[in-house]
């Protein structure tokens, strides 16, 4: 999370590898004495998992993902600015090369915005005594 390769990889065992969780396992790998538990590993890159995701969803140009991350920060000890934990939410769009301009961005960056924006106006419609005091939208 903190953007180094020096950090080591958080592994764990994945027991029970005959349920189908969604997870592809390589059995050839697997330790001969414990045929249902495997080795894991968590992605420290949340933009490798969202390629590897984009891929295994066959996402063509302009779709994309959005995904809501809590991120742990492993051998990190924290400061006045930064928590070991990270919760972070993020998209990933594929784009082909000649479309990846500063305009195409904007087109992209107000397709979201107006995306979390309606759906500010859906709740807010839906359920206007969560209004707050002070804050822009109370009226």
């Amino acid at each position: 999370m903190d953007g180094t390769k020096s950090k080591s990889a958080v592994a764990f065992k994945v027991p029970n590898l005959d349920i189908s969780l969604g997870i592809k396992v390589d059995e050839t790998v697997l330790p001969p004495a414990s045929p249902y538990e495997g080795e894991a590993e968590v992605d420290q890159s949340l933009a490798k998992w969202k390629r590897i995701i984009l891929d295994r969803l066959s996402c063509q140009p302009g779709e994309g993902i959005y995904c809501d991350s809590t991120s742990i920060r492993k051998g990190y000890k924290g400061d006045v600015t930064h928590s070991v934990i990270a919760d972070q939410w993020d998209f990933k769009i594929r784009i082909n090369r000649q479309d990846r301009t500063i305009e195409q961005l904007k087109t992209y960056v107000r397709t979201i915005y107006k995306i979390i924006t309606d759906a500010q106006d859906y709740i807010l419609g839906k359920y206007p005594h969560i209004l707050l005091q002070g804050h822009p939208t109370a009226s």
